[in-house]
């Protein structure tokens, strides 16, 4: 192998180190790239000392891209036969300070600001070209963490969790669930008698035990709980049948107990009644998975059917078991997921409508039987998420529907309340349709004037809140105003004695909204927004407190702004963040940094205009935020971090050796990272010249590839789709 030429820039650091100052010269003077060339001796008396050295430029007409100042280390990079990078040593230089504002950096201090790159980049190679064909994972891995694994389902209630104590606990909670897996196992029921009933640790095998575990899965947040909880539910009903067929005569005219789990009077009691059943529905509704609703369906069928015959009397579905499968439907997202919910609801009005309420029946049936407000809502919310046509109208048209069933029953659990309301608001603002945010705020003028007659109606913070996301959704002419004029109201009813209190999201919201406008204006007032907030919070109103959501959405704002400095701007606001998370020697969480911020300044610097002062400081800021964020405890580098960093190289550097270079290094550190997804990929297509593309995907540029077509090592860490991304940043 021989030692490759150096090139002329601070983002050489990202491929060779500065080992030679006569190769580096050389290398220079090769390229065209030096008017005047320099002798071995300067280059390398002002490396050895940290002095400066001179811009380098392309030609008169192109910009000012990088200089080369003093890196704390150096790092041996030699090239393979093909071309490509392939390091001996892993030294990593020091990474360049985040920078002082532009007019600091014109003159003498621009060089030696630029000098220490993104060469830690380089600190391992990734694996070689996969050969052709060689994707064993195949398509069906979609790569992601955990390859396919589902979603994570939300937050929940701590309410909700101290109920169970196993769900504290996931490493105990598989353990107890491996245990009575193990020993309700057929090997270990085949050998139990009525007087060695099976037990281990504490642990007594019965109906409530596996309820127990069921109920701890469905709320544990795992991505396989709903699978697990699915397998204890077939293990109950396997140890029931066992032990109906285990305490009938043989043909001796005895009962034979060779096959029963434990004594015949331990498990009259094991049989899965309508609360197992559903708490396993329930877990599938918690699981966020795409097939989550017509698996919960199937074993609502499935009770139905086991009540008619008269197999499991017990198993008879009540409306919480419905509301159960509205929710998992609901929470899929899946296509078709609305029509379902509302056929599932319409279901369980039908069985609500047959139940004779002053029958002598046990009255705690009768309630169980009958509608649930929860159910509605969840309805309701599956059509809001649904992206169906006319979705916003068919939400609200389940809201009439709760009137008149309450008109004509008088039932409570039909009568709409706030939370309904909210829900349909949210329905309009996520459907994308003309005037929809004026519908939203017309439900919300309706909520108050029928919260004068009854208070469960009246417009809640979360209400206002739902009107403004409409307006900064709607993108139309004066959403902005007219979003930051609610957030005004509001705070003007707190002032005046209401409940409705502004809070973090109602400021947030407003800030989007101005983010997302074509306001001239726009990231000005987002950022005074942000002021506000910061004000108030000092003033000591928690509730208002920015968070990391505040900053990242201004920063995005002056990413899509028209101003010359707005990568100069977004690092500003970045690095307030970092002020206010270490402000006064304590740590504040709700401000801490993320991928999420790295990649917004980032983006920022790739749509920089200007001149080439301006794209040179933004090339600076683009690669101090991705060693910074390398180095940093607040996260990793992702696929959306590589694909922005290469799309600032695309925008901010002109085609040639050098933006070839550093391509092929950041796209083999990205493969190593297992971070190459789409946006990666769309990058490497308009970006990478056919030969190098050829070399490093082992594709031809003309190929129709997708992600998946690609090794799985190289992406066996990307996480697609931003509600995913946001999960798992917690």
């Amino acid at each position: 192998m021989t030692v490759a030429p150096a090139v002329p820039s601070k983002i050489a650091g990202l491929l060779l180190s500065i080992s030679s100052a006569a190769v580096l010269v050389s290398a220079f003077t090769n390229v065209g790239l030096l008017s005047t060339p320099l002798t071995p001796s300067t280059t390398s008396e002002a490396l050895s000392h940290g002095k400066p050295c001179r811009i380098f430029q392309y030609d008169e007409s192109r910009r000012i891209l990088l200089t080369l100042g003093l890196f704390s280390r150096t790092q041996a990079h030699s090239f393979d036969k093909d071309g490509r990078p392939s390091l001996v040593t892993s030294t990593s230089s020091s990474f360049a300070a985040v920078g002082q504002r532009r007019n600091n950096n014109i003159g003498g201090n621009m060089g030696s600001s630029t000098s220490r790159c993104v060469s830690q980049l380089s600190s391992s190679s990734m694996p070689d070209a996969a050969p052709r064909g060689d994707n064993k994972a195949g398509k069906n891995n979609r790569g992601g963490r955990g390859g396919g694994r589902h979603r994570r389902p939300g937050r929940r209630k701590k309410r909700q969790l101290v109920k169970n104590p196993a769900m504290a606990d996931t490493n105990f909670l598989r353990k107890r669930t491996e245990e009575l897996l193990r020993i309700t196992s057929p090997d270990a029921t085949a050998t139990a008698t009525p007087s060695t009933p099976l037990s281990s640790k504490g642990m007594k095998v019965d109906r409530r035990t596996f309820n127990f575990l069921i109920d701890a899965w469905a709320f544990s947040g795992e991505p396989d709980a709903a699978e697990i909880a699915r397998n204890l539910l077939r293990r109950m009903e396997s140890l029931s049948a066992s032990s109906s067929s285990s305490s009938s005569p043989d043909a001796t005219g005895t009962n034979s107990t060779s096959e029963m789990p434990s004594s015949t009077s331990d498990r009259h009691n094991i049989q899965p009644d309508v609360r197992s059943y559903t708490k396993v529905i329930n877990a599938y509704a918690r699981s966020g998975r795409a097939d989550a609703g017509e698996r919960a369906e199937a074993i609502m069928r499935e009770m139905e059917r086991l009540y008619t015959s008269g197999e499991n009397t017990s198993a008879r579905p009540n409306a919480y078991t419905y509301t159960g499968v509205i929710e998992a439907y609901a929470n899929s997202h899946a296509p078709g997921s609305g029509f379902a919910a509302n056929r599932i609801c319409e279901q369980m009005i039908t069985k609500a409508a047959e139940v004779d309420v002053y029958s002598d029946e046990d009255l705690l049936s009768k309630d169980e039987e009958r509608l649930n407000a929860r159910a509605f809502n969840a309805a309701i919310r599956a059509w809001a998420d649904s992206g169906e046509l006319d979705a916003a109208i068919k939400a609200e048209s389940i809201l009439g529907r709760m009137k008149r069933l309450y008109r004509e029953t008088e039932d409570p659990n039909a009568k709409p309340n706030a939370m309904h309301y909210n829900s349909v608001i949210s329905a309009w603002a996520n459907s994308g349709e003309k005037g929809a945010a004026q519908r939203a705020e017309t439900i919300l003028k309706q909520m108050e004037a029928d919260g004068e007659d009854d208070e469960s109606i009246l417009p809640t913070t979360s209400s206002f809140n739902a009107v403004i996301d409409a307006w900064a959704k709607s993108g139309e002419e004066g959403a902005a105003e007219k979003a930051e004029d609610i957030l005004d109201r509001m705070e003007q009813m707190y002032q005046s004695g209401s409940n409705v209190k502004p809070n973090v999201r109602s400021f947030n919201s407003v800030i989007n909204a101005w983010a997302k406008s074509r306001d001239v204006r726009a990231a000005q007032k987002a950022e005074e927004i942000l002021d506000r907030m910061r004000s108030l919070a000092e003033e000591g109103d928690e509730d208002v407190r920015p968070d990391a959501t505040s900053f990242s959405t201004v920063i995005n704002a002056w990413a899509r702004s028209h101003n010359l400095d707005k990568a100069e701007r977004a690092l500003d606001i970045h690095q307030q963040m970092c002020e206010l998370y270490e402000s006064g020697g304590r740590i504040n969480p709700k401000v801490r940094p993320n991928v999420v911020i790295y990649n917004a300044v980032m983006n920022a610097c790739a749509f920089t205009m200007g001149d080439s002062i301006e794209q040179h400081r933004a090339m600076e800021i683009a690669h101090s935020m991705l060693t910074e964020l390398e180095k940093s405890e607040h996260g990793t580098p992702d696929q959306i971090t590589y694909g922005t960093f290469l799309k600032v190289c695309a925008n901010q550097m002109p085609e040639g050796e050098t933006r070839d270079q550093i391509v092929n290094v950041v796209f083999r550190k990205c493969a190593k990272d297992g971070q190459v997804g789409r946006m990666v990929l769309q990058q490497m297509k308009s970006l990478a010249n056919p030969e190098s593309y050829e070399k490093l995907l082992n594709r031809k540029m003309e190929e129709d590839i997708d992600v998946d077509d690609l090794p799985l090592e190289w992406r066996c860490n990307v996480v697609e789709g931003r509600k995913r991304r946001r999960r798992n940043l917690s």
